[in-house]
């Protein structure tokens, strides 16, 4: 059976996250959508943390946002921490116990 959840813009990822109790939708918007799989519901969403990526292990993710870099649980990617003070932070490296963020250089478009 396929259900149908409005997430306000298209969308260009969608990822079951570890455990399989959620999904994880970006749209266009660059909004992080959590859908519980069980409820067929939107349970949260995290604007301008569309862009994400989880560690090796799925334990933890990071998003980067404006002007912010989200520490987030694996599983449910529930914000747990957050960095501030990025400019635009452009580039996301996770290790085994840490979280590294880079800015863009001026002038990047990439």
């Amino acid at each position: 059976m396929l259900n149908k959840i409005g997430v306000g813009g298209a969308a260009n990822r969608l990822e079951l996250l570890p455990g399989g109790k959620f999904v994880a939708v970006t749209t266009g918007a660059r909004t992080l959508h959590l859908i519980d799989i069980k409820t067929n519901v939107k349970v949260s969403e995290l604007p301008d943390g569309g862009n994400y990526l989880h560690s090796p292990d799925k334990r933890l993710a990071a998003a980067l946002g404006k002007g912010v870099v989200y520490c987030l649980e694996g599983s449910s990617l529930k914000v747990l921490g957050r960095a501030t003070g990025f400019k635009k932070p452009g580039q996301l490296v996770l290790c085994e116990n840490s979280i590294h963020a880079a800015t863009r250089p001026r002038g990047s478009r990439t």
